[in-house]
């Protein structure tokens, strides 16, 4: 996180505390005591963000702090530029492979990173998802079809399902590898799905998702739904139970450059499409900025 983002961390942190005075202590008990919980739903923007709370601006135009615990449950999902690709990132896709020799026999079209998650219940399907390896695609996803259940006009095979099945070469099987990415680059990358090395050919217009259980690909701006519980006394203050986070901007994305006159000269990157991430503990580089001359 940015020094500024920090401070405004702090600074609105130390606002709300404050106004936890003897007085609005003692209401927080009487309202308690008499069932002053209540059920709060907030929506809006995220505008900073660390590992225990997060700030939003509602839809109302109010500044709202959510807590977070152990007990609480956060999901972000985005999308991501190629370029965001990068060694020792966590990633999960499907893609066929040979039966016979192991080597995938098709280009990966979509992926997505992610960040192991710490739950101490999963089920079979979710630890697979969380565990390096190379599984059966039907596994993961379910989409074994169920022989008891007898085809309706709406389950018939589509022409559109026969084009699916038909892109995985023959003598192949469609597997979800879950791997961590060791070196990419020209089109190629080599990932380690467990123990299992393997050397992929990544389409040109590889579709990126990006997906986490904390905030550490959270960015200021980007959309924020939040279920939770607060005291009456403080609707300022929520314990958040369950936290959705979508992303407002693609990660990774070089940002588009801005005209300034009519002289034709290109002026700095729109400051709006930077991508500065709010997380604690992950804050942007600084690069030099288009049309200003470096210093040799």
């Amino acid at each position: 996180m940015k020094k500024n983002t920090y401070q405004l961390v702090l600074c609105l942190s130390a606002l709300f505390l404050s106004q936890s005075t003897p007085d609005s202590v003692m209401a927080q008990d009487q309202a308690a005591a008499t069932g002053g919980l209540e059920i709060a739903e907030v929506k809006g923007t995220l505008q900073a963000a660390s590992a225990d709370r997060l700030v939003i601006k509602t839809e109302e135009g109010d500044d709202v702090m959510v807590m977070l615990d152990g007990r609480s449950k956060l999901t972000y999902s985005g999308t991501a530029s190629p370029v965001f690709l990068s060694p020792g990132a966590w990633v999960r896709f499907n893609v066929p492979i040979d039966q016979k020799t192991g080597v995938p026999t098709a280009e990966v079209k979509e992926i997505e990173v992610f960040r192991p998650v710490g739950q101490r219940r999963m089920t079979r399907e979710q630890m697979m998802e969380q565990t390096p390896g190379v599984y059966p695609a039907s596994m993961i996803k379910g989409s074994k079809p169920d022989e008891k259940k007898k085809p309706t006009a709406r389950s018939a095979k589509k022409p559109s399902d026969e084009k699916a099945t038909a892109a995985v070469p023959v003598g192949s099987e469609d597997c979800r590898i879950v791997a961590r990415i060791r070196m990419i680059g020209q089109g190629k990358a080599q990932v380690l799905a467990g123990n299992i090395p393997l050397i992929l050919t990544i389409s040109q217009d590889v579709a990126v998702k990006v997906s986490s259980g904390d905030t550490t690909f959270c960015m200021q701006g980007d959309e924020v739904s939040v279920a939770g519980l607060r005291n009456a006394a403080q609707p300022q203050l929520v314990q958040g139970q369950t936290i959705d986070i979508v992303g407002a901007k693609q990660l990774g994305a070089v940002p588009e450059l801005t005209d300034k006159g009519k002289d034709g000269k290109t002026g700095r990157a729109d400051k709006r499409g930077s991508k500065e991430n709010v997380a604690d503990g992950n804050s942007s580089k600084k690069t030099n900025q288009p049309g200003k001359p470096t210093k040799n």
